[in-house]
């Protein structure tokens, strides 16, 4: 057997220099890719794993892992070699279950969500402002006002106004913290670890603002591209109807568009469930819901954005969403195109409680698509759950592969809830 030269290059640079590994390519390219993967633990961890067979001074010389693509792109070169040499059966089963364990856990095991209310944001830019000298007054100005002090700063300095020698209130110290923080893991664990931040009680443009400005501090954000991405949540009904207005300007604006176009023209928004039902009541909620959707999914038309809504309905029926099968037929015509959702971690942290939800969202789904005004293509029929972490077994993270169904929770949308339907007679 003759290893492609890529592996032939990682037999190569291993340590392993045993007289007994000198025909044994493949392994030596092993070696050398947990000698990396151990240099990378230590960076990441500060120790190393007591079951790797690595030596310690081959771990030192072989360079660390950058990210998860370059640990995967090592075990595809040894993949395309193995096809070529005809031995494709040795890539499947396990093989194939880690390089998608690696696109679904990276470095970072599970993509988490920053949040904070806009009151608090508002506080703490009213405080950098004022202590940089900008703006002494900052929450007495009208909404226009603000929205020029905010585009000004993020237009036109690149600087942080926080200073190391200025002091500042508990509040700020706290919230600068959990940003600088943010900006470590991405920086050590990619920027899977974290995408978006929301914004809860979003309820003007200056309140998104306001929040790109916090991100802006520590470089999750500057005038070109977004790092992380600011996500309003839309709860009361008044904020439900104001949204397609705030939207359409907020994605006007060129550093917006700057912004969406670095996370690939795409654009999440949450809507709150629980929320809108205590403020208007249940049947007033569920149609600014609707209504808000229908809107907003238009916009992102529009423009060419894709507008992909995080659904906030909460632990239990009782909050606003009502069962999800019915949550998911209801969802306007033309709002859902692809697949991607997630679980709330209340319906999934159990084995028992995980097996008997899933399949409300991804059971016999094709039967929904035809209300939906989407239909799968063949490519998309092979859709997998990548996105949400399933702990309970590892053909739920797969599901496609072990039922053939296609995998849809509301695509467009992120499911934070589910519950199991009761009997249902489904059309043939």
């Amino acid at each position: 057997m003759q290893p492609t030269p890529e592996v032939a290059e990682l037999s190569k640079l291993s340590g392993d220099n045993s007289q007994f590994r000198v025909n044994e390519p493949y392994r030596r390219a092993f070696y050398y890719i947990e000698s990396r993967l151990v240099h990378t633990e230590k960076d990441l961890l500060g120790k190393t794993s007591k079951a790797s067979v690595v030596k310690e001074a081959d771990a030192e010389k072989a360079p660390a892992y950058k990210d998860a693509a370059a640990f995967k792109e090592d075990l595809e070169a040894i993949k395309r070699s193995l096809i070529q040499n005809h031995d494709r059966a040795v890539t499947s089963g396990e093989y194939d279950d880690l390089l998608e364990a690696i696109d679904v856990f990276g470095f970072h095991l599970a993509t988490i969500d920053m949040r904070q209310d806009s009151s608090v944001n508002e506080a703490c830019v009213a405080e950098l402002l004022q202590s940089a000298k900008i703006c002494g007054n900052y929450s007495d100005l009208s909404e226009e006002e603000k929205i020029q002090v905010l585009l000004n700063e993020l237009n036109n300095d690149p600087r942080s106004l926080h200073s190391s020698s200025a002091p500042k209130s508990e509040l700020l110290q706290k919230e600068l913290k959990i940003y600088q923080t943010a900006r470590k893991l991405k920086d050590t664990l990619g920027e899977n670890v974290i995408k978006q931040h929301i914004i809860s009680h979003t309820e003007s443009i200056s309140d998104m603002l306001e929040q790109a400005i916090m991100l802006k501090e520590f470089g999750l954000l500057d005038s070109e591209k977004a790092r992380v991405q600011v996500v309003p949540l839309f709860e009361t009904v008044e904020d439900l109807q104001n949204s397609r207005a705030i939207m359409k300007r907020y994605l006007n604006f060129d550093i917006v568009k700057r912004w969406v176009a670095s996370k690939g023209n795409y654009q999440e928004i949450m809507l709150g469930y629980s929320d809108s039902n205590k403020d208007g009541g249940y049947l007033a909620s569920c149609w600014s819901l609707y209504k808000a959707q229908k809107e907003l999914t238009a916009i992102g038309e529009d423009m060419g954005i894709k507008i992909t809504f995080m659904h906030g309905r909460g632990g239990t029926v009782g909050r606003g969403g009502g069962p999800s099968y019915e949550a998911i037929t209801s969802q306007p015509f033309g709002s859902i195109k692809d697949g991607s959702g997630r679980l709330n971690k209340g319906k999934s942290s159990k084995t028992s409680t995980a097996t008997r939800t899933l399949p409300t969202t991804t059971w016999k789904c094709w039967f929904l698509l035809p209300l939906t005004g989407w239909f799968p293509s063949k490519s998309s029929a092979k859709t997998t759950c990548k996105t949400s972490w399933l702990p309970w077994t590892k053909s739920s993270m797969t599901p496609t592969r072990s039922t053939g169904n296609w995998f849809l929770t509301t695509p467009t949308s992120r499911i934070t809830s589910s519950r199991q339907p009761q009997s249902r007679k489904f059309p043939a």
